[in-house]
């Protein structure tokens, strides 16, 4: 049917116009927008998604990119590609006063994670990321944490950008009062201590039962438990927590890539006497083959670390527990 046609009812014609303007300004605006009161508490909210394969996109060229960018219900996956993600979500507030809350990421990995927002016309950044020492950074804490403020029914669009050479692993946005900001990672922080002291003891245990009785799985169980806390000391950015100011993290990743070797060092050991199980010790040998090729291509691109946790789903599972 043609609605310019003249023998068309003009009634048609305009509603069916207005029904296509409607259909455009619902469509024109894919940002999810939410109400913020002085109670609010807001956990893996939706956002609006736009990959960025030139790395280097400015905040205004992302703006124009996530009008119409992907919707993303909560849990962000980041995917394989060599790219940064943009992310867009409007915080209105509905009371008569002014407003402070926090935004802030559940994971720590990405290096690099800004927030931007526009302020009477000018574009305000706040650097906030992984590759910021934790005395530099305007909130000191172990997490990327931005502080907000919103006057008496202001709304305002957030635009978070997000450089990571670590894949896979699932990003969440979530928003909290103010108070709670700084104490965000504390927990956090006495948990994975505690866990890096606990394995720094097991470790010196089991190094010391070799000395004793000449056992090679008591050797290889001790640098596993050293690798693990050492990953965990890796994967936590632990070295910014202790300013040790490193610009390239690749080969704290190699940490993780030893706890996988070891691990299995030691499982071969201790199935030595198991002649009915070829297989296994096939499978350990060739495991520890793939996580030494990994290791090197990790030294030469970040990103092969990526493929370390994919073909090592319960290794990763086990180390998000403790993170």
């Amino acid at each position: 049917m043609n609605i310019f046609n003249t023998k068309t009812p003009l009634w048609l014609r305009l509603s069916l116009l207005l029904f296509v303007l409607i259909s455009e300004l619902s469509s024109a605006d894919n940002i999810p927008a939410y109400d913020l009161n002085d109670d609010t508490q807001l956990f893996s909210i939706s956002s609006s998604h736009w990959e960025d394969t030139s790395l280097i996109a400015t905040p205004t060229e992302a703006k124009a990119q996530l009008v119409n960018g992907a919707l993303i219900k909560s849990h962000f996956s980041i995917p394989m590609t060599k790219a940064s993600h943009w992310f867009a979500f409007t915080l209105t507030n509905v009371t008569d006063h002014a407003l402070a809350k926090s935004v802030y990421l559940k994971q720590a990995y990405p290096e690099i994670v800004n927030l931007h927002y526009q302020h009477q016309g000018k574009w305000v950044s706040d650097a906030n990321g992984t590759d910021i020492a934790l005395n530099k950074r305007n909130v000191n804490n172990i997490l990327p944490v931005f502080n907000i403020n919103l006057d008496a029914n202001e709304s305002r669009t957030f635009y978070l950008e997000i450089h990571s050479k670590i894949k896979i692993l699932e990003l969440n946005f979530h928003v909290d009062a103010l108070k709670y900001s700084h104490s965000i990672g504390d927990l956090h922080s006495v948990l994975v201590t505690l866990f890096i002291g606990s394995g720094i003891l097991v470790s010196l245990i089991n190094s010391l039962m070799y000395l004793s009785f000449k056992d090679k799985s008591y050797l290889y169980f001790s640098a596993y438990c050293f690798s693990f806390v050492a990953a965990t000391f890796a994967m936590n950015s632990f070295d910014l927590f202790f300013e040790f100011q490193l610009q390239d993290r690749r080969f704290l990743l190699l940490f993780y890539h030893s706890m996988i070797f070891f691990l299995s060092l030691f499982v071969s050991e201790v199935l030595q006497d198991r002649k009915d199980m070829p297989w296994i010790r096939m499978l350990l040998r060739a495991s520890r083959g793939l996580v030494l090729t990994i290791a090197v291509l990790t030294l030469y691109d970040g990103n092969y670390f990526s493929y370390t946790l994919g073909s090592t789903p319960n290794q990763a599972e086990a180390s998000a527990h403790h993170q």
